[in-house]
């Protein structure tokens, strides 16, 4: 999965986060489909869920 590290925090603005870390799913054509405040462990069963929704119109 892409990392964008944003070191001066534009991005965050732009997208509205507020709470680090938080994880913005986007679809192939950029727009963001889930947004995940807080640790996620990308190893479990609720995560793979979350991937899987990504994957339904």
């Amino acid at each position: 999965m892409p990392v964008l590290l944003d070191t001066d925090g534009r991005v965050a603005r732009q997208w509205g986060v507020k709470v680090f870390p938080t994880t913005l799913m986007l679809d192939s054509r950029g727009q963001p489909r889930q947004r995940v405040r807080g640790e996620v462990d990308w190893t479990s069963s609720a995560a793979e869920k979350l991937i899987a929704g990504l994957m339904t119109p």
